[in-house]
């Protein structure tokens, strides 16, 4: 696990090296970058490492009406009894990356930037879980990964890169309406000490994102039957 998580953050640094590099990025500011992403792989896949695969197991038993019996939304359920123990690999992984390149580039980073890198975290996570959401309402649907999955992650690739990368209009989507800036690129930025206002937008966007997956879970719910019939 720890090494298939190493893959994204080794092509993104063999891309920078082979390349003219990233616009306002040097190499040591990319490792940070890396050693982030990382801690953000790791803390996702220890929190709510097992929710898709589980809740498609439950769905195809018909175990998920024991969820709806008890008296918490099942959903909150699910995603409680997601813990993975092989995302705490990865997650060291990237708090040692992490450290070594805040040393390497010699930062002082003072409380408050602490304080906004770890609201930036726990809006991550928020986001994180608004996908898993999302990913459960369309399983109820089709009683089946079919692809969803593949396509949730493919999207997150997007957060292992710069914002400065992409063109305007993605930019705008990734900040604003689809805000996955919340899960890299903004807490790099907090601990190079480079925030903007754009990332009040982005903790709106993480709000209103999840509220819809919300609205989207409890419609999709009301059309569960056992087994997903």
């Amino acid at each position: 696990n720890l090494l298939f998580s190493l893959m994204g953050p080794l092509v993104q640094y063999l891309l920078f090296t082979q390349t003219k590099g990233f616009p306002n990025w040097n190499i040591d500011q990319i490792i940070l970058f890396q050693g982030i992403l990382l801690f953000t792989i790791g803390l996702r896949n220890t929190l709510f490492g097992n929710s898709r695969s589980q809740f498609i197991r439950l769905i195809r038993n018909g175990e998920f009406d024991s969820f709806l019996l008890k008296p918490f939304p099942p959903i909150a359920l699910l995603l409680a009894t997601s813990f993975n123990i092989d995302g705490i690999g990865t997650l060291c992984a990237g708090i040692v990356v992490t450290i070594y390149s805040i040393i390497k580039l010699n930062l002082l980073v003072t409380v408050g930037q602490i304080g906004l890198f770890l609201l930036s975290v726990i809006l991550g996570l928020l986001f994180i879980v608004a996908l898993d959401i999302i990913h459960c309402s369309l399983i109820i649907l089709t009683v089946a990964d079919g692809g969803i999955n593949g396509i949730l992650n493919a999207y997150l690739r997007f957060a292992e890169y710069p914002l400065e990368i992409y063109s305007g209009f993605l930019k705008t989507l990734f900040i604003t309406f689809i805000p996955i800036t919340i899960l890299v690129y903004y807490p790099t930025q907090i601990i190079l000490n480079r925030i903007d206002i754009k990332m009040l937008y982005t903790s709106s966007g993480v709000f209103l994102f999840y509220g819809l997956s919300l609205l989207f879970w409890g419609t999709v719910l009301k059309k569960y039957t056992s087994a997903g019939g």
